[in-house]
């Protein structure tokens, strides 16, 4: 019986030290990736202002090829939106362009990866080669303590997807 009761002392004791530790957590994880194209910036900026090329770049596409994709909405600038349903790698969310700026060469996206949403920026800059993009990911945790502990490996978990995703873009003909 006493052993009973130290372990249940234990579980308490890590369990209070998980959720109290969480808070000491930031409420907010972002990943950034950059890298040069050989696109030029408008050329850049019309992939990505739109979703019509979407599994083209998408290093996401590789987790599930026969996922479904649905596009809605104008075909490009704020209001595209793009839903998917895959396999349990993938799982199911929707994308939508929530901003289009061409002269400031940004594209905001509001994410919903089945219930955690999520905003992506790609800011997109002239380079001496073509352009520079930098793919912003941003996840606000709330006061979730899983989500919190979980923000801790996004840049592992996320950032070689968004390396991937800027060398499949860079890889992409010009014309599609």
């Amino acid at each position: 019986m006493r052993l009973i009761k130290w372990m249940l002392v234990a579980v308490l004791l890590l369990g209070g030290v998980f959720l109290v530790g969480s808070f000491l957590l930031p409420a907010t994880t972002v990943v950034e990736r950059s890298r040069e194209l050989r696109h030029p910036p408008a050329e850049t900026f019309a992939l990505l202002d739109s979703f019509e090329r979407f599994t083209a770049w998408s290093p996401w596409v590789e987790f599930d090829p026969q996922a479904a994709y649905v596009r809605s909405g104008p075909a490009a600038g704020v209001g595209a939106r793009l839903a998917w349903s895959g396999n349990s790698a993938l799982g199911t969310g929707s994308q939508e362009i929530i901003a289009s700026d061409p002269a400031a060469g940004t594209v905001d996206v509001a994410l919903d990866f089945g219930g955690y949403p999520a905003r992506t920026r790609y800011s997109i800059a002239p380079a001496a080669s073509g352009s520079r993009l930098t793919w912003r990911l941003e996840m606000a945790h709330g006061y979730d303590p899983f989500a919190r502990w979980i923000g801790l490996l996004m840049e592992r978990m996320v950032g070689p997807d968004l390396e991937r995703g800027l060398e499949r873009i860079d890889r992409l003909p010009a014309d599609g």
